[in-house]
């Protein structure tokens, strides 16, 4: 019995979405990607002690006033077009799906089956129960949900269980804050100041055309998470930003690059409205730093922390935007954008026991597909007391390079912790 239900590709759609740069990008970034898989998102939410019905009302309730999630898009007159369905019809078919009975169901046939094309809808939804725990599977397209999503929908679907709706998430409608900006040709030469290759693409096939199948697992290092949080503290930066600077040195060591460029994800949310709005808002940014060898690594935190600073200026800005002149993001010279990818954990809940009245608790957890849209990414953990990140990888990159990797990040990390030099 299939108890996987993807929301139709024929269903009349009347809502009309609203489509920015971001959105197209990602978007482009799916089609080209060809199955799409790499922009497939899925999620498993475990519902412990919880009334069935509840549980589906609350999630149908949540997911159908985000009507983007099961959005439609397709290429009109030379535009993207996106369409989905009303509030009402969303709630119908959510209601429907989640309530009949669910089948045997794991989390990789989930994430397998995903739709055949990337212009249908990546809504999919299923169901599962075991004693007195109720699984609710939810997939969809990321160029329609980001990580700051997740964590709103699950909100909401808690305060539901609850009986609070004071807190109710915002439905997209793009951004609130629009910006024009223009780019300065200078800006350009400074982020790509040199042709490919700007990291791990140095080491390994990770052309457009290169097999994107990857491989996912966990990573640990010698200092934990307290201890960069302690360092972060005497070095006043932030965990993201000191890692960050680890992780950039120890590529531009391993790969022999003095210029390295790295995609780092930002919320762009930029209003109050931004906050509380499911959509996906989030970018990923290309920040450049060179290296020289006489630098120390504070020298080279500095430079890495300035890096950061002058791309969270750029969220509005897409990516194809700061690319040389006549070089397009899929072309030969420059294959990739960037070749990997530094993130924080996607969803803050993720993995966290979310505990209710009544001894009722809720559970998410982010599935991963074992695909590489860049040639290595790179993701924090800051909740796992073991785990110090996730890495997720092309399979065409030589293990011991990676293992050279996170050997690079722990020596500079421990070189900080083992040297208290005054930070100016």
């Amino acid at each position: 019995m299939n108890c996987i239900h993807h929301f139709p590709v024929d269903f009349i759609n009347t809502t009309n979405i609203e489509i920015t740069s971001c959105l197209k990008e990602k978007w482009t970034g799916a089609m080209l990607d060809q199955s799409g898989s790499g922009y497939c998102g899925s999620l498993r939410l475990d519902f412990s002690s919880c009334d069935e019905k509840e549980v589906v009302i609350a999630v149908a309730k949540t997911l159908s006033r985000h009507p983007i999630l099961a959005a439609r898009f397709v290429i009109s007159d030379g535009d993207l077009v996106g369409s989905a369905p009303t509030e009402e019809e969303l709630f119908h078919w959510l209601e429907q799906s989640l309530s009949s009975e669910g089948g045997t169901l794991d989390d990789k046939t989930f994430v397998d089956t995903i739709p055949n094309s990337v212009n249908w809808p990546g809504l999919r939804v299923a169901k599962g129960k075991r004693e007195d725990v109720i699984y609710i599977w939810i997939g969809f397209w990321t160029f329609t949900c980001d990580g700051t999503s997740i964590d709103l929908l699950v909100e909401e679907i808690i305060q539901r269980l609850q009986g609070k709706h004071t807190e109710l998430t915002l439905p997209w409608r793009g951004y609130e804050q629009k910006q024009s900006i223009s780019i300065d040709p200078s800006l350009k030469q400074e982020i790509y100041p040199t042709k490919g290759p700007y990291g791990v693409d140095a080491i390994a096939n990770l052309t457009v055309n290169s097999n994107s199948e990857g491989e996912s697992f966990p990573f640990s290092l010698s200092v934990n998470t307290d201890q960069v949080r302690q360092l972060a503290r005497e070095y006043r930066v932030t965990p993201f930003m000191l890692t960050f600077a680890a992780f950039q040195k120890a590529l531009s060591e391993v790969t022999n690059l003095s210029t390295v460029i790295t995609g780092v994800p930002f919320s762009n949310r930029l209003s109050a409205y931004e906050f509380r709005a499911v959509g996906p808002f989030s970018s990923t940014i290309p920040v450049t730093t060179t290296y020289d060898t006489s630098h120390s690594f504070l020298e080279d935190i500095r430079s890495a922390n300035d890096a950061l600073m002058k791309a969270s200026k750029r969220q509005r800005v897409t990516s194809s935007q700061l690319y040389p002149n006549g070089i397009s993001p899929r072309s030969a010279d420059y294959s990739l954008p960037f070749a990997q990818i530094f993130n924080a954990w996607n969803s803050k809940k993720n993995n966290q026991l979310i505990y209710l009245e009544n001894k009722r608790s809720v559970k998410l957890t982010l599935l991963h597909n074992s695909t590489a849209r860049s040639g290595f990414e790179i993701t924090l953990d800051d909740s796992d007391p073991v785990a110090f990140g996730r890495i997720d990888m092309n399979k065409n990159i030589p293990i011991r390079k990676v293992e050279d990797i996170l050997e690079r990040i722990d020596f500079h990390l421990n070189w900080l912790r083992d040297n208290k030099i005054c930070y100016e």
